[in-house]
């Protein structure tokens, strides 16, 4: 379909619908879709600005409004627009004021102000729409400039609290929407989704985030997944949107594009923080241009413009054109405030200079003798009473004092109108500005360049020319000629070089610390400083580093001393650097260890020898029994100084076990080459170092861990006997008894129903079976189905473990296949989906077959094929079901402890408890219930005895034997069948032992391989 046709068929449709709904204004905005450009009205608009303190996001609202400044008397109105509502304005929104009759266009949103000026389309331009079926072209009509922009919405500073609670704010939300999108009851997320959106954010406080509203499961079906707390209410759409505004994240993206440019500029993050309130003035005096010019600082400029905080500066370095067609928004106090940087003083003119300048001792007819001087007429003068007078004295004083003129300077008063005056020539500037900006940007004059590249331009076509005539005259080719044109600007280059290193200091190495300096256009900003120092290690070895500087004073200070001061003073200046001393401390603290560490090794070798000393009474000590292992002697042991064997030569040497710190020191020097320039680099304060230096240290360390004894003081290992005979013992190991706890079988098979369901959940086109039905949607569903079932419904079941068996598993899954022929019809699409959910489901079942009916005997022993194990079952369900459940029969749950009945056990030859009776069941003792009821009547007999018939404990043995016959009349039936196939395997086992035990040859009954 052509394009014209589209658009002019969305115009009708729209057309009709805004007359069905009555009339008036609507807005058609209300999917993604509906922003295309192939249908509606496109204008252009060219922002004014390269970077504008605040920009919209796509699919962002932005009205145009005609704001109309009436004249005075009788107005014609405003002129029409083919855009935009009229707005009659007396103040005016923009820092200028409009004048009678002007009309003035705008764009106006949540973020900003800008005036706007209709230009007309050129007729090259056109506009190219692509889609995933082809290409449009389609005719524009109108562009806009946009002006300078006024800010209504303030962008947030670096690590500011608005922009910290922003990012929070907006963080939170995300979870929000994540648990909404979560198809799955109860509601989970997965951290790995959120640190994919928000990858700067540490896990940390992702996490803080997570805890308010959900839980981290360790295990379960919900293993690793943040699930929605029960007791939490998840915001709804409108309080999520009122967390977090279009207009915030616009601001933040406004700060973060803006810090980033600075950042490429070289600032550091600690130059463009937001200052705090009360030293705000103080510190616009002293940050950068650059970072002065940022959104957080021209937004809350203009915005306390506004209010009428302060002022602007209106012309400087904030002003986006450069050159003074724009506003800067910087502020400035409201007070005038005297220039600093004025080189002399005004003097004070002395306006009132004793007793005779004051106006109150001024006479009347002294007074209007001077307004007369003033060239006042006489009618008015008499017309004035006496303090007018003396008002009109005062203003005409000043006047001609300001102006340099005037005999009666003394009259004047000068400084009490500074501040209106002040005010008054702002407003005049920004109108001034106002005015400037409206001409040039609704200009329709056409602006050429050719005069800036003419130059340029001339340039080369007079070395084409010289190149041709060259060609004409040598008869040489162009790559000959080009040739010829790098060979010269290769010697150029070369000579440039050569100028630059003897402007330099004549010796660029010395052996301390020697430098030789690369720097490329000094004078631009983001230039960089290498400095190459070369230092000498212990064995006079040199080798060179690389320290990098970025910072432009340290640059310029460097290259000045460089270049203008001698290798001496270099030296003696680098004494007084910090660093250097630090260097020198390292230095003096290393020998000062070294000397310590020739010293302590002196000792030891003087300790090897025997010292000479004079002998030394032997104090008396109390006699202990301890006998040395060297001399034998009784009262020391042989590591006493007092045995005199302690100082013998030929005691076995110390072996060293460990590195020493010279073998450390040694094996350094092999290890790390000092001569590799990449080990270590300076950068600013930052020390990079190179991955050889950090794989180099840890070699050296895990070496010194390294412990190696001697093999003569390790103890002797106890070799084994090698056998003569061949043993197979490894084959015969101790059996481990292992503890492992078994694994519900309900909680397995529901793991299989569930796998089930997402593969149903899977088939495409079943999302109409996903959730209930909404009774909102489909108003008559449930009068129709009386029993309705889901896939939800049916995963929520079987979490709840409701389905011990695949049959009432499937009886529900048929349920949905059945309410869907009955409301929809048997040939209904949505029938033949669940009718394919079915079929997958008994396909699942049937691979799983083997596995689901161990698993549902495990749950349900009455299906197993053993009728012993479903006769044991049914009265160990009647145990602990029924008999224990009587009230106050805890006595007979448990055998009687001796301890606290000692005499229980003389008196009760046959003691009998409910405990015992359910071993006995396991054991699978009872085939009958006669012998059941044995054990249950014993319990009441033991009873009786001990306790009487009329105790209370009787009472409760007599409810419990009660309710076991009341139970077991109730399956009674089916306990006779159970017993009556006890009972007859048992008799076909007791024949076939007999059969086997006459005739051992007699074939068994013939069982297929």
């Amino acid at each position: 379909q052509p394009l014209l046709k589209h658009i002019k068929k969305k115009a009708k449709m729209r057309e009709q619908e805004r007359q069905a709904s009555g009339g008036g204004e609507m807005f058609f905005m209300r999917t993604p879709q509906d922003l295309t450009g192939k249908d509606g009205d496109l204008i252009l608009a060219e922002y004014s600005e390269e970077n504008g303190p605040l920009m919209m996001q796509v699919g962002m609202a932005t009205k145009i409004k005609n704001y109309y400044k009436r004249k005075p008397g009788k107005d014609p109105g405003a002129p029409d627009c083919k855009y935009g509502e009229t707005v009659y304005c007396h103040t005016s929104p923009f820092l200028g004021s409009l004048h009678p009759g002007q009309l003035l266009q705008a764009f106006e949103n949540n973020l900003f102000r800008a005036p706007i000026y209709l230009h007309k389309m050129p007729e090259t331009d056109f506009l190219i729409i692509r889609t995933r079926q082809g290409y449009y072209i389609r005719e524009l009509v109108d562009i806009f400039v946009v002006g300078q922009q006024c800010p209504l919405f303030e962008v947030p500073g670096p690590n500011s609290k608005r922009a910290n609670t922003h990012i929070r704010d907006f963080l939170q939300v995300f979870i929000y929407r994540l648990f909404w999108k979560s198809k799955d009851r109860p509601r989970r997320i997965r951290m790995e989704d959120i640190k994919k959106a928000f990858p700067s954010h540490s896990e940390s406080s992702i996490r803080k985030r997570l805890k308010l509203c959900a839980d981290f499961k360790r295990t379960g079906m919900d293993s690793n997944w943040w699930v929605l707390k029960s007791d939490f209410r998840l915001p709804t759409e409108e309080e999520i949107r009122a967390m977090v505004s279009p207009e915030q994240c616009c601001a933040y993206y406004s700060m973060i594009a803006a810090e980033q440019r600075l950042k490429d500029a070289g600032y550091g993050e600690k130059s463009f923080f937001a200052p705090e309130e009360e030293n705000e003035e103080d510190f616009q005096m002293k940050i950068d241009d650059e970072v002065r010019t940022a959104p957080w600082n021209t937004t809350r400029a203009f915005i306390a413009a506004m209010k009428g905080k302060c002022l602007l500066e209106v012309t400087g370095v904030a002003d986006p054109t450069g050159c003074g067609e724009g506003f800067s928004y910087v502020k400035i106090p409201n007070k005038p405030t005297q220039q600093k940087d004025d080189k002399e003083p005004q003097p004070v003119k002395k306006t009132v200079t004793g007793t005779d300048a004051d106006l109150r001792r001024l006479s009347l007819k002294n007074a209007k003798q001077l307004l007369r001087k003033f060239g006042v007429p006489e009618e008015e003068i008499k017309k004035l009473s006496r303090w007018e007078v003396i008002d009109v004295v005062r203003t005409m004083s000043t006047e001609q004092a300001r102006s340099g003129e005037g005999p009666m300077s003394k009259f004047a008063r000068g400084s009490r109108f500074s501040v209106a005056e002040h005010q008054e020539r702002y407003k005049e500037e920004c109108q001034r500005i106002f005015d400037l900006q409206n001409k040039v940007l609704s200009s329709t004059e056409v602006l050429s360049t050719d005069t800036d590249s003419s130059s340029a331009e001339d340039s080369d076509f007079e070395e084409m020319g010289k190149n041709i005539e060259n060609m004409l005259q040598n008869k040489k080719t162009s790559s000959q000629l080009s040739r010829e044109r790098e060979e010269q600007e290769r010697k150029e280059l070369q000579r440039m070089l050569l100028a630059a290193g003897s402007a330099a200091s004549g010796n660029n190495h010395r052996d301390d610390d020697t430098a030789s300096v690369t720097s490329l256009n000094s004078s631009a900003t983001g230039r960089c400083l290498k400095i190459y120092r070369t230092f000498r290690d212990e064995e006079g070895k040199e080798y060179v580093r690389c320290e990098t500087v970025r910072k432009p004073a340290v640059i310029d200070a460097y290259v000045r001393i460089r270049t203008t001061k001698d290798e001496e003073f270099i030296r003696k200046f680098a004494l007084f650097d910090e660093q250097h001393r630090e260097e020198m401390r390292k230095e003096r603290r290393r020998i000062q260890e070294q000397l310590r560490r020739l010293k302590r090794n002196q000792e030891k070798e003087k300790l090897k020898g025997p010292p000479e000393k004079k002998p030394k009474k032997m104090k008396e000590r109390p006699d202990l029994k301890l006998k040395c292992g060297a001399c034998g002697a009784i009262g020391h042991m042989r590591t006493n100084k007092f045995c005199p064997l302690y100082y013998q030569t030929n005691a076995p040497p110390s072996n060293p076990v460990a590195m020493t710190e010279e073998q450390e020191e040694e094996l350094e020097k092999t290890v790390i080459h000092n001569d590799n320039e990449e080990l270590i680099k300076v950068e600013g304060t930052k020390i990079v170092l190179g991955k050889q230096l950090i794989e180099s240290a840890d070699e050296v360390r895990r070496k010194s861990l390294v412990l190696k004894f001697p093999k003569q003081q390790l103890p002797p290992k106890k070799k084994r006997r090698v056998g003569t005979t061949v043993h197979c013992d490894y084959l015969n190991r101790p059996h481990k008894s292992i503890h492992r706890r078994r694994t519900d079988p309900m909680v397995t098979l529901s793991s299989i129903l569930e796998s089930i369901i997402n593969d149903m959940r899977d088939l495409p086109n079943t999302y109409p079976f996903h959730t209930p039905v909404n009774a909102k949607v489909v108003k008559d569903y449930y009068k129709i189905i009386t029993r309705p079932m889901d896939l939800q419904t049916l995963r929520e079941n079987v979490r709840k473990r409701l389905y011990p068996s695949r049959e009432e598993f499937r009886e529900h899954l048929e349920l949905i296949v059945k309410n869907s022929a009955t409301y929809n019809g048997p040939k209904h699409s949505l029938t033949q989906i669940s009718q394919s959910m079915l079929d997958l489901c008994d396909e699942k079942l049937k691979e799983k077959e083997d596995k689901l009916a161990r698993l549902e005997k495990a749950i349900n022993p009455l299906l197993d094929d053993d009728d012993q194990v479903a006769f044991s079952f049914i009265l160990d369900n009647i145990v602990t079901q029924k008999m224990m459940a009587v009230p106050d029969s805890w006595p007979f749950h448990h055998p009687v402890n001796k301890k606290f009945v000692p005499d229980y056990y003389k008196v009760i030859v046959s003691p009998m408890d409910l405990e015992t009776i359910r071993k006995n069941i396991s054991k699978h003792k009872y085939q009958s219930r006669e012998s059941f009821l044995d054990d249950v009547n014993l319990i009441l007999a033991n009873s009786v005895k001990y306790n009487g018939p009329e105790s209370q404990y009787t009472k409760t043995a007599q409810e419990i034997v009660n309710v076991c016959y009341q139970t077991l009349t109730e399956y009674d039936e089916h306990l006779t069948q159970l017993e009556k196939d006890i009972c007859t395997a048992k008799e076909a086992a007791l024949e076939e032992a007999e059969l086997e035990s006459l005739d051992p040859m007699t074939p068994g009954p013939y069982t297929p391989q």
